[in-house]
C-alpha cells in the first residue's frame, strides 16, 4: 500500500498531528488518511477538483463545444462553481442544473451526480457519493479566508498550523515552496466573492463566479 508508506514517512517528520489535511481526489488516498488521521479534516483541493472535472469533459468529447458553444461553456462553469456556494444549496442548485443543462452534458452530469453529489435512489432518499460535498466544497475556507488549493497550503508553516498537505508531489517526496502572484489575486477576488453570497441575487453570484472560474 504505497500511499500508506509515504504517509509514514511524512509523519515521521512532523512533530504534530496534522488536524486538516488538503488533498487531491485519489480515493486511496482519502481511505489512507482515515485510516491513519481519523480525526483529521479532509478537505479536497481545488485545482484537483477542476483539473477532475476538465478530465471528464475531454473523455465525453465535450471540449469542442466548450470552446464553440457558449451555453455549454456556461453550464459547466457553473458546475464548478458549485464548490463556491454554501454546502446547504449545492444539491438545490445541482437540481436546478440537471433539468436545465443541455442533453449533451447528460454524461457529464451523471458523473458529477455519482462523484460529488450522490446519486437519487428511493424515497427521495440519495447514495452517498464517492466525494461528500463537505470535501470539495471550498466556501467555508474561502468566507473564513482558509487556503483552498494545496498551493497556497504549501506556503504555510506546517507545525504552526497542524497542516498536513498530501497531494500528487509528495509521491515523488517534494513539496513547491512557490506560491505565484496570480493566485494571491484569485484568493483575494474569490473571497470577496463568497462574503457578498448572501447579499446580491443568486444569477448575479454564479455570473461573477463564472468570470473567476477557469478549468
Amino acid at each position: 500500500e504505497i500511499y500508506g508508506e509515504i504517509f509514514d514517512v511524512v509523519m515521521q517528520h512532523i512533530s504534530q498531528r496534522p488536524i486538516s489535511i488538503t488533498t487531491d481526489y485519489e480515493k486511496a488516498v482519502h481511505n489512507v488518511i482515515k485510516k491513519k488521521l481519523p480525526m483529521a479534516t479532509v478537505h479536497g483541493c481545488f485545482f484537483h477538483f477542476k483539473q477532475c472535472l476538465w478530465r471528464q469533459i475531454n473523455s465525453h468529447g465535450l471540449q469542442k463545444l466548450f470552446v464553440d458553444d457558449r451555453q455549454v461553456r456556461r453550464y459547466l462553469k457553473i458546475f464548478g462553481c458549485l464548490a463556491l456556494i454554501p454546502e446547504q444549496f449545492v444539491i438545490e442548485e445541482f437540481e436546478k442544473l440537471q433539468v436545465d443543462s443541455p442533453d449533451s452534458l447528460d454524461d457529464f452530469v451523471d458523473y458529477y451526480e455519482d462523484n460529488f453529489i450522490d446519486r437519487q435512489v428511493r424515497n427521495q432518499r440519495r447514495r452517498a457519493p464517492r466525494f461528500p460535498i463537505a470535501i470539495w466544497s471550498c466556501f467555508s475556507r474561502l468566507d473564513n479566508q482558509l487556503p483552498r488549493t494545496n498551493n497556497s497550503n504549501e506556503d504555510l508553516q506546517m507545525e504552526q498550523h497542524a497542516t498536513l498537505v498530501m497531494a500528487e508531489q509528495l509521491q515523488a517526496g517534494l513539496a513547491k515552496k512557490v506560491k505565484r502572484v496570480k493566485y494571491e489575486l484569485l484568493d483575494e477576488q474569490l473571497q470577496q466573492l463568497a462574503s457578498s453570497f448572501d447579499l446580491i441575487p443568486r444569477d448575479l453570484y454564479f455570473k461573477r463566479a463564472r468570470a473567476l472560474f477557469n478549468f
